[in-house]
């Protein structure tokens, strides 16, 4: 099986949850944020699901290298479909994107970012009908009245319902009220009326070169995220794509089908040179550079469906295990997300949904390339936790989170302010006592100084650490946080200025709080 011997697939019963208190405040472990997590999985999945169709369908069912397969009608049919069941919801994906980005969830991470990869693969999905739309216009205008009247009377009756006569349909198709339904149009087209087929082959226009090279752009403008389904239902669908993403994926990965960088090259080349007319996706791959970058992508995707845990050193990817050790409800998604700038074929965000359960050890998975990467595991009540980690090449590492909720508020406000820990450090550094007091638990991280600043580290519960950083505000200090850095800059201490930032702790569960006074 697929990267592990005896995996049982723990099937989850939906993403979708019952509000509860989160540990980060009032979004995170809110019904709203796990809803917008759900909706950002469903995007994830649904894309995955037309990647992997695109390269099923062009290897003849993986059983040729990629872009050596001969594409049919049915399976025109269907990849665009999977493009049309996207297009309802790109309101919805694009208001989910806002929320968690700008809660700092998803963070836009060089210059790349969930919202600006989003938008690119959803500009490919709207500018396909478009272009579709050209296409079937253009050859319409060459067909007799009889034979655009047949093409009408032909119409799925979904389609035609939708139209009160021929002259409406034709209205409607060139206003683009049709482009969800183009690419799917004109395969019917081609298949129902001889002259429209004659007329499209004879400019080039067939079903194998417009998959073949819509298809390139689709998987091109997604690269930035990799999906990779366990086990999953999303909310906006009955959870078959997700099945249909995990199957693939390993059809794939059991397959001898490869992506050979020159025989994808050549395909493309040949696709685009047997174009007879100015097709509008002549304009959208761009030349050697779009294609040499359409190259790179497809064999990116097929290599990380490819990497297992014992085959790394040859993929040059690590296979990234991630636990969760809370002991209820272990998180069924894992977001890891590139902290620097990658290749434009390399994607910067990763998405594992499901999990899985090996030896009794339940766990997720996600195969990433080397760098500097955070990691965030969500549960199903929304509860998360996210750890820096720096992933070397072509390895098998653990990574052990924590998604268990902190002590409600109710019971907390019950306790006393402590400032015991914060009063024994501060005798010994002054200068804290200028800041504001810390109440709870915590511990002497470290102290380093020179002639521009002076600073002290302290380790808390994160609970805790988001409980000072909540009332710190009160105290001059402002939020210039930036680039996943969390830092407040406060008032002037005599002859330093007051800094206080937060990073994640290497301990599981807490938070560094560093101090800091500058000259």
């Amino acid at each position: 099986m697929k990267r592990f011997t005896r995996i049982i697939f723990a099937l989850l019963v939906c993403l979708m949850a019952t509000a509860c208190k989160g540990i980060f405040g009032d979004y995170e472990g809110t019904e709203e944020f796990r809803n917008d997590i759900a909706v950002f999985a469903d995007y994830a999945v649904r894309k995955q699901l037309i990647v992997l169709k695109y390269l099923e369908y062009t290897s003849d069912g993986f059983t040729r290298d990629i872009l050596q397969g001969t594409v049919s009608a049915d399976e025109y049919d269907d990849f665009f479909k999977s493009v049309a069941d996207m297009v309802p919801y790109i309101e919805d994906y694009e208001k989910a994107f806002k929320t968690l980005e700008k809660s700092g969830i998803l963070t836009s991470i060089s210059t790349k970012g969930l919202i600006s990869s989003g938008k690119a693969f959803f500009s490919w999905m709207t500018g396909s009908g478009k272009r579709s739309r050209e296409r079937v216009l253009t050859v319409a205008s060459n067909l007799s009245p009889a034979d655009r009247s047949e093409l009408y009377n032909k119409l799925r009756s979904e389609w035609k319902g939708k139209t009160s006569s021929e002259s409406d349909f034709w209205k409607k198709m060139e206003n683009g009220d049709f482009d969800t339904q183009a690419p799917q149009m004109f395969n019917d087209f081609q298949q129902n009326n001889e002259e429209f087929a004659l007329t499209s082959v004879d400019k080039g226009l067939t079903l194998q070169r417009i998959m073949v090279l819509e298809g390139a752009e689709g998987v091109k403008s997604g690269a930035e995220l990799m999906t990779d389904v366990i086990s999953t239902a999303t909310p906006l669908g009955d959870g078959m794509a997700a099945a249909q993403v995990g199957q693939l994926t390993l059809d794939l990965y059991n397959a001898n089908s490869n992506a050979d960088r020159a025989k994808i090259a050549t395909a493309i080349a040949s696709n685009l040179a047997g174009m007879k007319w100015k097709d509008p996706i002549l304009g959208i791959i761009g030349g050697d550079a779009g294609v040499d970058l359409v190259v790179e992508t497809l064999k990116e995707t097929v290599d990380v469906a490819k990497t297992d845990a014992q085959n790394t050193a040859e993929t040059k990817k690590s296979f990234v295990v991630v636990e969760d050790t809370d002991s209820q409800d272990q998180a069924d998604i894992v977001i890891a997300q590139n902290q620097a700038s990658s290749a434009p074929s390399k994607a910067s965000i990763s998405v594992a949904i499901g999990n899985i359960i090996d030896e009794g050890v339940k766990f997720a998975y996600t195969i990433l390339n080397k760098g500097k990467w955070l990691l965030t595991a969500i549960d199903k009540n929304g509860n998360k936790e996210t750890q820096a980690v720096e992933v070397p090449a072509g390895e098998v590492i653990y990574v052990t989170l924590s998604t268990t909720p902190p002590v409600s508020d109710e019971k907390e406000t019950e306790q006393p302010a402590d400032y015991t820990d914060w009063n024994k450090i501060t005798e010994q550094y002054v200068f804290l006592k200028s800041y504001p007091p810390f109440s709870g638990t915590c511990t002497f991280v470290g102290y380093s100084d020179n002639m521009f600043y002076m600073a002290v580290t302290i380790r808390a519960k994160t609970s805790d650490a988001e409980k000072y950083r909540a009332k710190i505000g009160d105290y001059g200090f402002e939020d210039h946080s930036s680039s996943g850095n969390i830092i407040y800059w406060g008032p002037k201490y005599g002859n330093y200025y007051a800094h206080i930032s937060f990073a994640a702790s290497s301990t599981t569960g807490y938070t560094d709080i560093m101090f800091k006074n500058l000259l």
